[in-house]
């Protein structure tokens, strides 16, 4: 009696999740009603539950499209990406991706990109606590090895490059004003997410500075960065140009570590 108790919960409960009718023969009914609409309460109170979750994490993006639309492509999407994390938490984790693939992604390529400045700053909330370096640190590091040298980000960077002007969107809709209508940009937009002393901080980069931090993602080093500095202003002011970045982002707090060359 257990075991077949056991298999009803875990059929009835996939069908809950999956949308799926497996359980319905299996479930007696008033007269007043039937199988499929009883079980439809379930099916439907768990759907209405992950789209309150999804429209909690992408808040500005439920704004920006409105009711009856955020609704529509919150219901595809948990049929695309079905909950299968014991925390909702990551429920969402995918629908940025989902939005850029979705067949109006090629008309309104803004809503991906609002989602993922939303993904960027939740992620960076939940970053483990990395050390951060120091300008002590960099100042220790003998000169000489300095054109070797390494940094690694913090967990909670991100660093977003965007055709569109969602960030501008966002940041209208964080402060309850008009966003101004979508558009594509000429030139890609960076914007860096990240934590700083608890706090969850987002800035546009320039298209050198933007530049600089894809390649420390990467492992490049201070040498690297120079010269790739060098192709974007003034060569000789190369150097000191990267200098001054690195002096901002450990104030800032987004490097945990310099590395050095071995």
């Amino acid at each position: 009696m257990a075991k077949k108790l056991a298999e009803l919960q875990s059929q009835m409960q996939s069908d809950i999740l999956k949308r799926t009718d497996g359980t319905l023969p299996r479930i007696s009914v008033p007269e007043n009603t039937t199988a499929e609409k009883r079980f439809g309460v379930y099916q439907f109170a768990y759907l209405s539950r992950l789209i309150e979750i999804l429209s909690g994490d992408y808040e500005n993006t439920w704004k920006f499209v409105g009711d009856e639309q955020f609704y529509q492509l919150a219901a595809q999407y948990v049929e695309a990406y079905p909950s299968n994390h014991p925390n909702v938490r990551w429920f969402g984790r995918y629908f940025p991706k989902f939005l850029s693939d979705h067949e109006s992604a090629g008309a309104h390529p803004v809503l991906a990109e609002i989602a993922a400045i939303e993904k960027a700053i939740e992620d960076a909330f939940d970053a483990s606590n990395d050390d951060v370096a120091t300008m002590d640190d960099l100042a220790a590091i003998p000169p000489e090895l300095v054109t070797g040298l390494t940094f690694k980000l913090h967990s909670s960077c991100c660093l977003l490059k965007q055709q569109t002007n969602a960030l501008a969107i966002y940041m209208a809709l964080v402060e309850d004003e008009t966003p101004e209508q979508p558009e594509n940009l000429d030139e890609p937009l960076y914007t860096l997410a990240w934590r700083n002393n608890m706090m969850c901080q987002y800035r546009p980069l320039n298209a050198e500075e933007g530049m600089l931090i894809d390649l420390v993602q990467q492992g490049q080093s201070f040498a690297t960065l120079c010269e790739m500095a060098a192709t974007m202003q003034d060569a000789d002011t190369a150097a000191a140009r990267v200098a001054g970045h690195i002096t901002g982002w450990l104030q800032s707090e987004i490097i945990s570590e310099l590395v050095i060359a071995k």
